[in-house]
């Protein structure tokens, strides 16, 4: 049998990946919902439209939370009593 190719990961190697992604999840959400606040700024005066982008960013935020509140999950438990 030949020997794989492909890393092991460690447990915490893998941890520290999915963190980092997290955090740029965390990052690109928070740079939409800067550019939708932008956004609905300059379609305040078409009531439809800014409807819309209130939708949106509602959403936006509260996707965001819940992408903090997993952060916060995989934290060791010493550590998310500091975040």
């Amino acid at each position: 049998m030949k020997p794989s190719r492909h890393p092991v990961h460690t447990a915490e190697v893998q941890e520290d990946f999915l963190l980092t992604e997290v955090d740029n999840l965390i990052a690109s959400a928070e740079s939409r919902i800067e550019r939708q606040r932008t956004y609905l700024r300059s379609v305040a005066s078409d009531f439809e439209a800014s409807m819309k982008a209130v939708t949106e960013l509602d959403l936006m935020l509260a996707a965001l939370e819940k992408l903090r509140i997993c952060r916060s999950r995989m934290l060791p438990a010493s550590e998310r009593q500091d975040t």
